[in-house]
C-alpha cells in the first residue's frame, strides 16, 4: 500500500541520519563540508597541530572526535 511504502521510505531516512552521526571519520571534502571551510584550511589547520588527521588504505581521513572537538574549542 502507499502508507507502507511512505512509512518504508521514512525509515530508511531516520537510518541514514542515524549513519551519518554514528560515522567514525570524514573525507577532507565532507569534513570541510561539515566544518564550514575549505580544504586547504584542512590541512593548515593539521599542519598546525590543531587538526589531527588519520591515514587509512591511503586515505586521509579527518575522525570525527577531532571534528566535534574543533567545534567545541576544545585543545
Amino acid at each position: 500500500t502507499q502508507l507502507g511504502w511512505i512509512q518504508m521510505l521514512k525509515d530508511a531516512k531516520n537510518l541514514s541520519e542515524k549513519a551519518e552521526h554514528e560515522r567514525l571519520a570524514w573525507s577532507i571534502k565532507d569534513g570541510a563540508r561539515k566544518l564550514s571551510i575549505g580544504r586547504s584550511t584542512v590541512y593548515k589547520l593539521s599542519q598546525s597541530g590543531q587538526l589531527r588527521l588519520i591515514k587509512i588504505a591511503g586515505r586521509r581521513l579527518i575522525p570525527n572526535e577531532e571534528i566535534l572537538r574543533l567545534v567545541r574549542g576544545v585543545r
